[in-house]
């Protein structure tokens, strides 16, 4: 590496301020896998879990009408949270798999401690999901006799 900052051998032009190695690796290969179009950014404002929710549910309804595919979400990990839980990341996986159950998520998976990789499901899907049986498990009260 020469002190202009341009290796000689491969001509790799070192940017001042970019991060550099395994964990500017991965967003850099993150950045061509999803785009910025296909990531949600969740750590960047900092919500309250229910505004967490609100954005990624709305967020992730637009991307399954654009037939995204899959996208990302990034959480954060919560390490300067109370004791070290993301509020903000629990409430996602808990919104993940209403929306699986709604037909809007196919699956979801963990990319990294603090972010999700969300393969959304076809638009079809939204149809095709069960109906809410909410209140119908529990038994009609008995009849009292005449």
């Amino acid at each position: 590496m020469t002190e202009s900052g341009v290796c000689p051998r491969f001509r790799i032009m070192r940017r001042p301020g970019k991060q550099v190695g395994l964990k500017g690796l991965r967003q850099a290969f993150d950045e061509v896998r999803f785009g910025a179009q296909r990531t949600l950014n969740l750590r960047e404002t900092l919500p309250t879990a229910a505004g967490a929710t609100a954005r990624a549910e709305a967020w992730l309804r637009q991307q399954q009408v654009d037939q995204a595919g899959e996208v990302l979400i990034i959480t954060g990990r919560g390490n300067k949270s109370d004791d070290g839980v993301s509020v903000v990341r629990e409430a996602v996986i808990r919104l993940l798999h209403t929306l699986k159950r709604r037909g809007v998520v196919k699956g979801h998976e963990e990319h990294t401690p603090g972010s999700f990789v969300v393969v959304l499901a076809d638009v079809s899907a939204l149809w095709e999901s069960p109906a809410r049986n909410r209140g119908r498990g529990v038994a009609p009260p008995p009849r009292t006799p005449p």
